[in-house]
């Protein structure tokens, strides 16, 4: 590997780029998660190894209205048995926002795409054989996506394997792309659905731990995707002052007025007695310009702020 070599994610973070500046998704019903076989292309669906019959099957369920996500992972022998396919179904909520529902199964390799399409029409007597009753299990993705670019091939592969190393209470996946690559190496959390970005090993096991610093949440945390854009934008704000305890409110976004500058958000939370809200402005500031690398093209975001933050708490 050349030393010469420009990473489009140093280039960010050497601007100064804020994680929370890329947009996450966060319009879609369900994110589909599952195993497929390497090598993977620049988008895994376009490659040898992912069933032309599931290609059709995503077009079919995008025709019926549905909007979902997909992710692929690099087979784990760990977590999957020898001939079958690891599967996570979660579904997203339209209201009150903790983490999303979780259906885990171990499919038959010859039935990955019926079991797909049973989860989508929501047949469960027909998924149920393939079911992995066992509690809650976290999970870590961290992209390696190296056919998408090289950052997440190089960095996403050292966070990898320092966390499996390091982390016992979770199951640690290499996954496809994920959105982002100026942020490699990026990581989801999932069943909460929070993302990081520009991780270093030291970050990874503090923010798994929980005792990762506000400075921490300052550069790397991206944020939820249960939540609007503006909205992820302003939670970063309130997770920077609630500290850690803020991950287990329940959360409702809601965009009181918006213009092309800047929308007045509130953010509406309960965890137990305690409910309340924060409203804010949450206003584009300008734009900041990446420059070209060897692994990207210049890339433009647009930057923003966080103004007027006002609390209303409630306790019972």
């Amino acid at each position: 590997m050349s030393s010469s070599f420009q990473y489009c994610s140093l280039l960010s973070i050497q601007a100064r780029l804020d994680p929370n500046w890329v947009g996450l998704n966060h319009d879609f019903d369900y994110y589909l998660i599952f195993e497929i076989p390497k090598p993977w292309a620049r988008k895994v669906e376009f490659g040898a190894n992912f069933p032309k019959e599931l290609t059709e099957l995503f077009e079919k369920i995008k025709q019926d209205g549905i909007k979902f996500k997909f992710l692929g992972l690099e087979k784990n022998k760990e977590y999957t048995p020898a001939g079958k396919i690891k599967l996570l179904f979660y579904k997203n909520s339209n209201e009150y926002f903790v983490e999303f529902s979780t259906i885990e199964l171990n499919v038959p390799e010859n039935k990955l795409i019926t079991t797909i399409r049973n989860l989508f029409e929501q047949n469960s007597a027909k998924y149920s054989p393939y079911l992995i009753e066992s509690e809650t299990t976290q999970d870590i993705f961290v992209c390696n996506h190296s056919a998408r670019d090289r950052c997440c091939g190089t960095f996403g592969k050292e966070i990898y394997h320092h966390l499996t190393n390091t982390s016992s209470n979770y199951r640690v996946w290499k996954s496809s792309h994920m959105g982002g690559h100026r942020l490699a190496p990026t990581m989801m959390m999932m069943p909460q659905g929070r993302l990081w970005g520009f991780l270093d090993k030291e970050a990874a096991t503090n923010i798994i731990d929980k005792t990762a610093s506000t400075e921490v949440i300052e550069k790397k945390y991206r944020g939820s995707m249960g939540l609007d854009r503006h909205s992820q934008i302003l939670e970063k704000e309130i997770f920077k002052i609630e500290g850690w305890n803020w991950l287990t409110y329940a959360k409702k976004s809601e965009i009181i007025s918006e213009t092309k500058s800047e929308a007045h958000v509130r953010i509406h939370y309960k965890n137990g007695l305690t409910s309340g809200s924060y409203s804010a402005i949450v206003r584009n500031t300008g734009v900041i310009f990446i420059p070209k690398s060897d692994c990207a093209s210049e890339t433009q975001f647009s930057t923003y702020e966080v103004v007027e933050l006002n609390k209303n708490a409630t306790n019972h």
